[in-house]
């Protein structure tokens, strides 16, 4: 399983980060994926055993859907 954020869609509203501080961070007016990888320009995935609820919630309420777990 992974979470794989797409920083060029984040508006920078910082919802993530509030709701999953475990793995998302705000730096410089964007969400950051913490521990995350760049796979491809501003595409980040991190390795994860289970989605928490908060990782969950936190791509749901992604307005933009910068956020999916695969």
């Amino acid at each position: 399983m992974k979470i794989i954020y797409d920083k060029n869609k984040c508006m920078g509203c910082g919802l993530c980060s509030n709701l999953d501080p475990e793995n998302f961070g705000y730096e410089e007016g964007k969400a950051t994926l913490v521990n995350g990888t760049e796979k491809s320009a501003g595409i980040f995935e991190k390795a994860i055993e289970e989605a928490k609820e908060e990782t969950k919630t936190a791509a749901e309420a992604c307005p933009v859907m910068a956020i999916e777990i695969k």
